[in-house]
Order: C-alpha cells, then sequence, then structure tokens
C-alpha cells in the first residue's frame, strides 16, 4: 500500500505496508539505548507467536521513527508486511523530539538511561524554543520564507512544544522538563555533568555504562566524577604565611566514620559541633547518631550547629526529641542562596535558602554577644566537592558559638569547609571523614605530621582535644 496523499487523516491510522518499503534512518536508530540480549529474545519470541501488535511509526517518506528493534526481529523472522502509522512532521528536529519523547514513556529503562534520553529531549526542546525565539524576528522569517522553510506553515506546532512567550530560557525548559517527566534538576545536573566528562575521560564513559546497565547508580558516578575533580583541583587553604606549623598542630584529621572513630573521645570535651550531614531519609540515622554524640561530647552549654535541608524536616526533629535529653533548641540561622536555582521536584519548590539549626546542651546560657541570624551568600565554590558549603557560612557560625582556642568538632567534614574556618578563627578542630580519596585531598590540603597517624585512630586525637 502507498502512503502517497499522506495528511492529517492518517494519523493513528494503521496501514500495512511491504517491510522493503520501510527505511531506515542510521542516525535515528543511535539516538535511543539498544535493548539487552534477554529482552530481544524475549521480543522476538513474542512476535514470533503473537505478531507486531504495536505498529512502526514512520513519517510520510517512509523513514522509520520508531520501530527500529521490531523491523530488526521482522527481518529475522522474514515478515512480508508490517502495520505502520504514518506521522507527518514539519521537520527534522521534530521527528528527533517525538522518537526521544514517545520512547521516554514506552521504553523499559533503568534511571540512567532514562536520564540520558532526557538530556537529550531537553536539548531538542531547548533548540525548537530558540527557533521560535528566531521566529519572532521578521529578518529570519523573511529568510526563512525565501528558502522555503515549512516552519511558517505550521508555527503553532512549534508554540505547542515550546509554550507561549518569545522562547524559554534554557533554566527554564529544566525546570519545566523536570516537573513534566518527575525527575530533579539535580539530577538532570549531576547525569548532564556525567555524560560531558564520559565524552573526555574513558574510566568515567565505562562507569557511566555500568549505570545504563543497572550495574552502578547514578550517584555513585557522580562520586567518581567528584573525585576525579577533587585530584585535579586541589586547593590549598594553606598559603605561604597564612598559616604557621603551630596552627596546623591544631588540627587533627581523623579517617573513618565519625561512630566508629569517636567512640573513645572524652565526654564533656567539645565547645561546639558544626556539621552538614546528608539529608535525605534514608541517612536519618546518621542524624541519629549525630544527636547521641553530642549529647555525650558537648561541653555543658556547648552548641551543636548542623546545617540541613528543608525537605523531611518533621522526621529531623521527631529525631532530635527522641536522642537528645539533655539538648535543647536555640535558634535557625538562615542561610539565603540567592544564586541557587535549584528545584525539589517532589513539592515544586525552588530552593533559595538553607536552614541551620543550634541546639544548645544543657544548662541553657544565652551567647554573650549577637549574632546574626541570616547569612546571604552566594552559590558555593564548588570546585572541591559537590557538597563544599560556603566559606564565610562556616565562619559565621563557628565565630558566633565558639571562642578562640576551642574545640570544633565536625564529625562529617568533606573537603575541610570546618577545618579552613578554624585556622582562620585560631580554633582547634578535630576533623573526621570516611571516604578514603576525600579524606587523601584533606590530608593534601591540611596535611601535618601531627596527622600521619591517624588513620581510624580516635585515640591519638584525644590528646589534642583536652
Amino acid at each position: 500500500m502507498s502512503n502517497s496523499n499522506n495528511n492529517d487523516n492518517n494519523y493513528d491510522r494503521i496501514v500495512f505496508l511491504p517491510i522493503d518499503s520501510i527505511k531506515e534512518e542510521q542516525h535515528y536508530s543511535t539516538l535511543l539505548p539498544s535493548i539487552d540480549a534477554v529482552k530481544y529474545s524475549q521480543l522476538k519470541d513474542d512476535i514470533m507467536k503473537n505478531g507486531i501488535k504495536l505498529p512502526l511509526v514512520i513519517n510520510s517518506s517512509n523513514i522509520l521513527l520508531d520501530g527500529y528493534t521490531r523491523l530488526r526481529i521482522a527481518r529475522e523472522l522474514g515478515l512480508k508486511e508490517l502495520p505502520c502509522i504514518i506521522k507527518t512532521f514539519d521537520d527534522r528536529l521534530e521527528e528527533e523530539l517525538y522518537i526521544l519523547t514517545i520512547n521516554y514513556y514506552r521504553r523499559d529503562l533503568n534511571t540512567a538511561q532514562r536520564g540520558e534520553l532526557l538530556l537529550r529531549i531537553m536539548e531538542k526542546e531547548q533548540e525548537i524554543s530558540k527557533r521560535r525565539s528566531l521566529m519572532n524576528l521578521k529578518p529570519f522569517r523573511d529568510i526563512m520564507t525565501e528558502i522555503g522553510s515549512s516552519m511558517t506553515n505550521n508555527k503553532s506546532l512549534i508554540t505547542n512544544i515550546t509554550g507561549e512567550g518569545h522562547g524559554t530560557p534554557s533554566g527554564r525548559v529544566r525546570e519545566r522538563i523536570a516537573k513534566e517527566y518527575k525527575i530533579s534538576t539535580r539530577t538532570i545536573d549531576k547525569i548532564k555533568r556525567i555524560t560531558e566528562e564520559a565524552k573526555r575521560d574513558a574510566k568515567i564513559a565505562e562507569y557511566w555504562q555500568e549505570a545504563k546497565e543497572g550495574k552502578r547508580s547514578i550517584n555513585s558516578v557522580f562520586r567518581k566524577v567528584k573525585e576525579k575533580e577533587i585530584r585535579e583541583n586541589i586547593k590549598h587553604v594553606i598559603e605561604e604565611g597564612k598559616a604557621s606549623l603551630d596552627d596546623l598542630k591544631n588540627i587533627r584529621i581523623i579517617h573513618g566514620d565519625f561512630r566508629d572513630v569517636l567512640k573513645t573521645i572524652p565526654n564533656d570535651s567539645i565547645d561546639l559541633i558544626f556539621t552538614d550531614p546528608p539529608y535525605s531519609k534514608k541517612d536519618i540515622d546518621l542524624v541519629k547518631d549525630l544527636f547521641l554524640l553530642a549529647s555525650r561530647v558537648l561541653k555543658p552549654s556547648g552548641f551543636i550547629a548542623v546545617m540541613y535541608g528543608q525537605n523531611h524536616l518533621d522526621i529531623f526533629f521527631k529525631v532530635f526529641l527522641e536522642n537528645s535529653n539533655n539538648l535543647r533548641y536555640y535558634w535557625t540561622i538562615s542561610l539565603n542562596l540567592p544564586e541557587s536555582r535549584e528545584l525539589l521536584n517532589t513539592k515544586n519548590a525552588v530552593i533559595g535558602w538553607k536552614p541551620i539549626f543550634i541546639f544548645q546542651k544543657l544548662p541553657e546560657i544565652a551567647v554573650e554577644h549577637r549574632f546574626r541570624d541570616r547569612i546571604s551568600e552566594p552559590k558555593p565554590d564548588k570546585d572541591i566537592h559537590e557538597w563544599k558549603q560556603d566559606l564565610r557560612s562556616a565562619v559565621h557560625v563557628i565565630s558566633s558559638f565558639s571562642k578562640e582556642n576551642d574545640i570544633v568538632l565536625d564529625p562529617m567534614v568533606g573537603t575541610g569547609t570546618t577545618v579552613e574556618a578554624c585556622l582562620m578563627l585560631k580554633r582547634r578542630c578535630i576533623a573526621v571523614e570516611k571516604d578514603d580519596e576525600i579524606y587523601d585531598v584533606l590530608l593534601k590540603r591540611f596535611g601535618n605530621t601531627n596527622n600521619n597517624n591517624s588513620h581510624n585512630n580516635s585515640n591519638n586525637n584525644n590528646s589534642n582535644s583536652n
């Protein structure tokens, strides 16, 4: 059956075409992840028994848009005629967007595969958005009319895809897609960083392939990307003339999980705990153990300052109330992030601030000086680590709730913002980090003879905290 005279009435009408009349387009066939051998075999068995139940999709030139795996199986089985649906598009860009979106929902993909597919969808959306912006410029419209572009004949289709207005900026496209496809902007950004790095680094590409095969999580690959950046972009806070060896002797870096390596730290020995734990529900036990630690090791009237996300505060405070009999809520500091565009998709909230909760060990005593409960900082420099907090925020908290020569403990220190602040403010610091590579970075940044034997050794630390 010929598909000449194709028009809008052909949409979603199934026609049967000779298999040899269906044309393949190599670029279109590579837009999507390949199906694994097991699923391919299962699909082939199903087609052998029941035929092709889901029609192929072709354009008005008989070029295959959707159904490359089905076409391959049909050829292997010697099928002569295939059910097809003819779709009409104005240009190649819209065809590509259709291929990507229909398979995002239809295919059995894991999170990594869906994320990579979503990046391509976002790219096509942005290209269409830019083109639509140009279509609002008369010189461009005139040029396109002269070269016979069909875009001007179906501008409504572009409007339907990109929305109203004079083009959608890439940030808005990203946020809209995150909402539409129910994925966080943070995850989109992670996947984008991974795929960009995978083009340059064979090892990252190998990790990413494992994620697409379901053997790794997106977060585990992203950590590898960040670890690489850590190794390549170590920034030494100790500059000539800024910190002496005597200063460094007041820094103790311990390797391990704080729940293990701080068991022998003396009771009532710490003036301030300042830390930024993970915010997810699955890590809530870390928060529980953090409050238990604070209840034991803080000096009377000592403080614990916890930077925490807003999403699970009900659970956070429930854990606090259940595991800190001798701690009391003191105050909240608002860390405003005016440059942040992070979207919490589950709540549809663009995050513009972060709370820092202050708790005090009994007896309750007000601090001797005034402190501001609002900090407005630019976006943190995260060249060293994804979760690196702004140094000035750490300086503000540590200077507000401790004094010179006080002992500040960070049980989950990351790449060392708390350490940097303590060096600037002349505080003694105990820093704990369990990640091997980040711990090595800490030693390179703040290394001194006191830290040479600090692997999994909290006993050595006690001499520095009394």
